[in-house]
């Protein structure tokens, strides 16, 4: 534990009580979740996932937190969603033991809450004592890469220009514009291709001995990941590790880069599978760059649209994370 204190005595010491526990959203705990935002009359929309379960608890003030994982977005698009704030921590820098994996080089521990104050308690339990982690911060500029909003919805993208420039103003921020380069969708690809490889090496054999255990959505995306490898894999962790390396090299000290969480708003619940899939592909082109880094990410609830909530997320270097949970308390008081 390199000097940590377990997890279970940190939980015990801090004197939180854990009251229930929620699904996920392949085992249909994801009910109809009206966020207090949903326009009257209209059709139940999905709270996300695949933490779906603890972010509608949270959501319909059930719970005042939830924990969950987060690979490729299963916190930050269920926060986005239901309008809660949402923390992704460095890769590594929660423990992991115990946890089911997925894909190990993207898992990690992640939680959402309705406030901030009670997101940031909840870094003080899982993190590292503030001796030992790194500490970034006080951030001082805010960079915005319009090329990377290339999946994001138009209404969701204009709502995005105002959120942004309104968070730097309220924390004195500097706003700079930046070009990352490539294309949104080849860096989704790779990152869906490297994750895929994992999950089979991680749950294949499982899968393969309980024919029928899972959903429909979910045994094609498992087919399909059960023809990843090889050389094909072995690509797609290379353009991982460039982006990586490229996200990296521009979020130095003091530096967030903003993103809206999402593509869109929540979908409709009971929306077909080519419009769940075409908003999966679309939210991976987003959330694949602070998953394949191991970068911190946080999520504001400071956006909407259509009359349904859309996070803000802030992405930092690694090691940001204190830094990041001390900006979601002092943005919530201005």
């Amino acid at each position: 534990m390199g000097g940590r204190r377990p997890p279970r005595r940190r939980r015990r010491d801090h004197r939180h009580r854990a009251d229930g526990r929620a699904d996920l959203q392949p085992r249909r705990y994801e009910r109809p979740l009206r966020h207090p935002s949903q326009p009257p009359g209209s059709r139940p929309h999905s709270p996300g996932g695949s933490s779906s379960g603890p972010a509608s608890a949270v959501a319909l003030h059930e719970a005042d937190a939830g924990l969950g994982t987060d690979t490729a977005g299963s916190i930050r698009v269920p926060s986005s969603y239901c309008g809660l704030y949402g923390m992704r921590p460095t890769h590594g820098a929660v423990p992991v033991a115990g946890m089911l994996p997925l894909a190990p080089d993207f898992d990690t521990v992640a939680w959402l809450a309705r406030d901030a104050p009670t997101l940031a308690r909840i870094g003080d339990v899982l993190l590292p004592g503030a001796d030992t982690a790194r500490q970034t911060g006080p951030f001082h500029t805010a960079l915005v890469a319009p090329d990377l909003l290339a999946p994001v919805e138009p209404d969701v993208r204009a709502e995005f220009a105002g959120a942004a420039a309104g968070l730097a103003v309220r924390l004195g921020l500097r706003r700079e514009e930046c070009d990352f380069g490539g294309d949104p969708r080849e860096r989704a690809e790779a990152f869906s291709l490297a994750q895929a490889a994992q999950v089979w090496e991680c749950d294949g054999a499982w899968v393969a001995s309980h024919p029928g255990a899972l959903g429909p959505d979910v045994e094609r995306r498992l087919a399909w990941a059960s023809g990843v490898g090889g050389e094909r894999a072995a690509r797609a962790r290379e353009s991982v590790r460039e982006t990586a390396r490229a996200l990296r090299a521009v979020l130095t000290p003091g530096t967030v880069l903003l993103l809206p969480a999402a593509p869109g708003p929540a979908p409709a619940r009971d929306a077909g599978a080519d419009e769940r899939s075409a908003v999966r592909r679309a939210a991976v082109q987003l959330t694949c760059l602070a998953s394949g880094a191991g970068l911190p990410c946080l999520v504001l609830p400071r956006m909407a649209a259509g009359g349904l909530p859309v996070g803000l997320c802030v992405i930092a270097a690694p090691g940001s994370d204190r830094a990041l949970l001390d900006l979601a308390v002092a943005e919530s008081r201005r």
